[in-house]
């Protein structure tokens, strides 16, 4: 883990922290081979951290993923 940023394992958004749950998914997303998306897409990939906005898994990524492993 990058020891630069606060991190919270609590699944709470509270700021300055980034949420471990969102990391995992987020990085679990690349490794399933998602990337960023180009557009604002309602996305757990989209790179700007908003926790109170990305910390969960969204239609976007589920969709995405059925499209591409059924």
């Amino acid at each position: 883990m990058n020891t630069y940023y606060t991190w919270s394992s609590s699944g709470l958004c509270t700021t300055p922290s980034y949420t471990m749950d969102y990391l995992m998914r987020h990085e679990f997303g690349h490794w399933v081979v998602f990337r960023h998306p180009s557009s604002s897409e309602t996305s757990v990939m989209v790179s700007g951290y908003d926790c109170n906005k990305w910390n969960s898994i969204k239609t976007h990524d589920s969709d995405s993923l059925t499209s591409i492993y059924g």
